[in-house]
């Protein structure tokens, strides 16, 4: 056998599994995470065998089209690491993840659930991002531009929830918005800020007595 015969099916391998990711990224941005399998492998060229060959679950096939999509996302990365205030460096990197995961209806449970389970071709593109994250999270937390319990996994969760929200309703951009800017802001006024859940219980209790002493 030739060296160059050798080389023939690595490289045929290399370019199937590139088509493979491609034609799975638009279906996947076309009709979501559940988009046919046996559709993609059709469109690509290949048959399913070949396609289970290089991504034998869902989850692996999806780990390999965020990746394909990192160098757009690391760009950005790059831009924000040169940003002077940490929590406006900070919100644009979850609102740079936020946009990536919009473009794939549906990723967001996929994650979510990879966030817990080690075994899941997922954890480690989990793993990246709740690191990414940490690398803007650290020095914004310094600068008291976040509160000092806030984590990166919080933040990765807060993410997954807005994408969630946007792939729930792909035509409700407000809903999405509106949460984001709930995530970002919180939803307790300065003047009234949230009673601790001992604080609440408290004073349930004293209701309750007053109405009863009446």
């Amino acid at each position: 056998m030739t060296a160059s015969s050798e080389r023939k099916p690595r490289q045929d391998a290399q370019r199937n599994r590139a088509t493979i990711v491609a034609t799975a990224a638009r279906h996947i941005a076309a009709n979501g995470v559940d988009a046919s399998l046996d559709a993609i492998a059709k469109e690509a060229g290949v048959g399913p065998a070949t396609l289970y060959r290089h991504f034998p679950s869902r989850e692996a096939l999806l780990a390999a089209i965020l990746r394909s999509h990192d160098d757009s996302l690391l760009a950005v990365r790059e831009e924000l690491r040169q940003v002077k205030v940490p929590g406006t460096a900070l919100r644009g990197w979850l609102r740079a993840l936020d946009e990536h995961f919009a473009a794939f209806t549906g990723v967001a449970e996929p994650l979510r659930y990879a966030l817990d389970d080690e075994g899941s071709p997922l954890a480690l593109t989990c793993h990246e991002l709740t690191d990414m994250i940490e690398e803007f999270l650290i020095p914004a937390r310094r600068a008291g531009h976040t509160r000092p319990d806030v984590c990166a996994r919080d933040l990765l969760l807060a993410v997954l929830a807005t994408a969630w929200v946007a792939g729930t309703r792909p035509g409700d951009s407000a809903g999405a918005a509106a949460v984001r800017d709930l995530l970002e802001h919180g939803y307790t006024s300065a003047r009234h800020p949230a009673a601790s859940p001992g604080q609440t219980k408290g004073a349930s209790t004293s209701t309750s007595k007053s109405r009863i002493a009446e």
